[in-house]
């Protein structure tokens, strides 16, 4: 395992882990609220997830060189994002 500076080709990967962490999170509010509120209060919450990683990805953001880093190579941490079995 070895940790190393974000580079733009890890984007897809972040994204992905991103979607899978926060999916449950999501699902759970969507069935507190009810499909209704949820239509209402959560509609752009997604999307709004994912701009913000782009924003802070971005390399003029300020945070890509600094903040951004990628463990490699560790088992629970793969360099590429892989759906856990059903």
């Amino acid at each position: 395992m070895h940790i190393r500076p974000y580079t733009s080709t890890d984007l897809p990967t972040l994204h992905a882990i991103r979607a899978a962490a926060f999916a449950p999170v999501f699902a759970s509010f969507r069935n507190i609220v009810g499909p209704e509120i949820a239509a209402l209060g959560l509609a752009a919450t997604e999307q709004d997830q994912a701009d913000l990683l782009d924003a802070i990805a971005r390399p003029d953001s300020g945070h890509a060189n600094d903040a951004l880093q990628i463990v490699a190579g560790a088992s629970r941490f793969p360099a590429r994002h892989r759906q856990r079995p059903a």
